[in-house]
């Protein structure tokens, strides 16, 4: 385990045993639903700790982030997590503070606009950097930053109403239909299928948070569309397991 590795775990234990202790990369985000949404609204946690971005901004309000100390690159999970921020602080103005909400959008357009073709009409976004633990090498994608993004999209189509968010969000849907090994996320864990955080080329990683956020991505979509999720379903090589969850989803 590199230092940094082993720093983020030490972080996160002592979050988890003392929340006051938290910084913007390790903060405490509750869970805000009690029971299963009908409608979109405020994500599924709360991301308000995110709005004040420690690092760098680019011109446009998007944040720049340095991985392990080195250059400055577009991350796209933190800057979803970023729009999620702004959007709970806007959703909590009761959707009036315009300037929130064009913050907002900002993140939402940069989604639309630095989204990269994958394979025949689907769209992704890379993650550039590399890791070496699970033989990633940049550029990679994620399930933890698809379904993120499609949540931010989702959200950034229902406040203007603007096709061009849920055009890119629906194509971010792709890659969930492929085998990592055929460069898509899906993979098997323990004799279930999941979607990868990370989609290691030599083996299932496995990581629960990001299979999560990955569903909260396709669970919003699918409060749009009521037949996505089925869809999915359908056409997956997915287990009986995943099934008895994906439909549960739209029961």
């Amino acid at each position: 385990m590199r230092f940094g590795d082993f720093k983020n775990f030490v972080n996160k234990a002592l979050v988890f045993f003392k929340p006051e202790s938290a910084n913007y990369w390790h903060t405490v985000t509750n869970c805000q639903i009690s029971s299963q949404p009908i409608k979109l609204g405020q994500y599924y946690l709360d991301f308000s700790s995110k709005i004040e971005y420690p690092g760098k901004l680019d011109s446009s309000g998007i944040p720049l982030y340095s991985h392990f100390g080195g250059n400055h690159f577009y991350h796209p999970i933190v800057i979803c997590q970023y729009a999620f921020g702004l959007f709970e602080e806007f959703y909590k103005s009761e959707l009036k503070n315009i300037n929130l909400r064009d913050k907002f959008l900002n993140q939402a357009d940069w989604l639309v606009e630095n989204s990269i073709e994958w394979k025949a009409n689907g769209r992704m976004w890379e993650l550039l950097y590399d890791i070496p633990e699970y033989n990633l090498k940049l550029p990679w994608l994620s399930a933890l930053a698809q379904g993120e993004a499609i949540s931010v999209l989702t959200r950034a189509h229902q406040i203007t109403s603007d096709q061009k968010y849920l055009t890119i969000a629906e194509k971010a849907l792709k890659p969930f239909t492929a085998s990592v090994k055929d460069g898509g996320l899906v993979n098997e864990f323990k004799g279930n299928i999941i979607y990868e955080e990370y989609p290691s080329p030599t083996r299932a990683v496995g990581v629960l948070n990001g299979f999560i956020f990955s569903l909260f991505g396709l669970y919003d979509l699918d409060i749009i569309y009521l037949t996505f999720l089925t869809s999915i379903v359908l056409h997956l090589p997915i287990t009986d397991w995943l099934q008895s969850k994906l439909k549960h989803c739209i029961s």
